[in-house]
């Protein structure tokens, strides 16, 4: 039988941590049950938080159980204007928010409605890793890959220089690199993250000249919006391509599937369309 489990409101939470500004939700219910959701859009917390505001007509007074038909009646009946950024970062924490009811009614966490746990260890990379830098110089990346690796982490991930002509920023690369791995050799993995910043071109000559050095994954060296331009990166790039993050919904990295665009696929449940979108991507 159907509960008579009610959702009454939404509260919106902001917050800043650093350069991020942090937008959570609660989805409360008249059982007493709360349900959490994120829709954290960095610049955009107020943009995203009228969003919410938007969608909470939509919900309130009706039973929280059943996120995927709450998903597409939320996505293809609230309005013909349904994409981008703004409404799917917050479609995203009212999906968390009602997994989290669903599995709070249940008496089992979420993850054991999506099939249970993953019987094998997950490693997770240090991101932003060389933010903590005064000065790019080799001696400065060398020191922080020694330490990081006394932490214990096997994987770090850093944005690659952002100023100056492709041709320096690809040899400080080359640089950077080069003085982690003569540091630490292969024990730690290398993602290296290029922001959108570069040609087809040039992304080439990029994967190619650090390629020796065997990093990871090469991250987003084109604009997101081109997943041809990124297939034709990904064809003949000796590293692996990854990509996502920018991406929303199981129809725009479809388009970026068929385009062969990246090796690595990295959607973000925030913006992505939340649990319910991510199992299908």
């Amino acid at each position: 039988s159907r509960s008579p489990v009610k959702i009454t409101r939404f509260e919106i939470h902001k917050a800043t941590l650093r350069w991020r500004d942090l937008v959570f939700l609660e989805v409360h219910t008249d059982s007493g049950l709360v349900g959490l959701g994120e829709a954290t859009l960095e610049t955009g917390a107020d943009m995203v938080e009228q969003g919410l505001r938007w969608l909470e007509d939509g919900f309130v007074g009706r039973d929280p159980s059943g996120p995927e038909d709450h998903w597409n009646r939320a996505y293809y009946q609230f309005s013909r204007w349904r994409n981008g950024p703004v409404a799917m970062s917050a479609l995203s924490a009212v999906d968390m928010a009602l997994w989290d009811l669903e599995g709070k009614r249940l008496g089992v966490p979420a993850w054991r409605l999506l099939g249970g746990p993953i019987n094998r260890d997950l490693r997770a990379y240090f991101t932003h890793w060389s933010a903590s830098l005064q000065n790019r110089t080799s001696e400065a990346f060398a020191d922080l890959a020694t330490k990081t690796r006394e932490q214990g982490w096997t994987a770090v991930k850093w944005t690659l220089p952002l100023a100056g002509s492709e041709r320096d920023r690809i040899q400080q690369t080359v640089r950077e690199v080069e003085a982690v791995r003569k540091a630490v050799g292969d024990s730690l993995d290398i993602g290296l993250e290029a922001a959108e910043t570069f040609s087809v071109r040039s992304a080439l000559e990029l994967a190619r000249a650090v390629a020796p050095l065997h990093p990871l994954f090469l991250e987003e060296p084109t604009l997101r919006e081109d997943p041809v331009g990124l297939g034709e990166v990904a064809a003949k790039s000796p590293v692996p391509i990854a990509t996502g993050e920018g991406l929303l919904s199981r129809f725009e990295f479809r388009v970026l599937l068929e385009a062969k665009g990246a090796a690595i696929i990295q959607p973000d449940v925030m913006h992505a369309g939340g649990i319910t979108e991510i199992r299908k991507i």
